[in-house]
């Protein structure tokens, strides 16, 4: 019994990282089509410089290993890249907790566009990102960020990384396996990394 069992955990656990490997050689091994700045014709230049500045100020911070506040963040803040679908404010900050293993550095964030979404309270901000990773590693990424801008302070609501600019892949079981890799970055961080 015991050996079925350690069968079934050993052939989840191939398929999970079979399937994480996928969506990183995805994303990591072919290049999308590069997007160039543009302003929405609808958006005033204050409306779009608000958000761009929040972004840009939150993403040097996220991503050059300084994590990220959480009062920047919605409760039900998302991020996602090909690695990790992490859901809700927790498992956000422990995904870049985590990244400052990797000794991440960015340079260069060029705002592409920021669009309004809903009305002119919640935009999108797009923009280029050029990070590098164990001082070797370089990823040129979009990022794509909701900010919710209907309360005292504006929020973010989501994050989207796409490597190369390469869609997500989004459908199962792609989605599942990203899902599992933002679960247990939330719950090993903690135990491995501490402040």
């Amino acid at each position: 019994m015991l050996a079925i069992a350690a069968k079934s955990i050993g052939s989840i656990a191939a398929i999970h990282i079979t399937l994480s490997g996928i969506c990183i050689a995805n994303s990591a091994l072919y290049q999308g089509k590069i997007m160039t700045s543009s302003k929405s014709k609808t958006d005033t230049q204050k409306d779009t410089s608000v958000s761009a500045a929040m972004t840009k100020r939150i993403v040097q911070s996220m991503y050059n290993g300084h994590g990220i506040n959480p009062n920047d963040m919605s409760p039900g803040c998302m991020f996602v890249d090909p690695i990790a679908i992490c859901v809700g404010r927790d498992e956000t900050i422990e995904c870049f907790r985590a990244l400052k293993f990797m000794s991440p550095k960015t340079s260069k964030e060029t705002t592409l566009a920021v669009k309004n979404i809903d009305g002119d309270l919640k935009q999108q901000v797009l923009m280029e990102l050029q990070s590098e990773y164990f001082s070797t590693l370089k990823v040129t990424s979009l990022l794509i960020v909701n900010i919710d801008r209907t309360g005292n302070h504006p929020v973010v609501t989501k994050f989207e990384e796409q490597w190369n600019y390469i869609v997500l892949l989004n459908s199962f079981p792609f989605n599942l396996s990203r899902r599992l890799n933002g679960k247990l970055s939330c719950f090993f961080t903690p135990l491995v990394l501490r402040d």
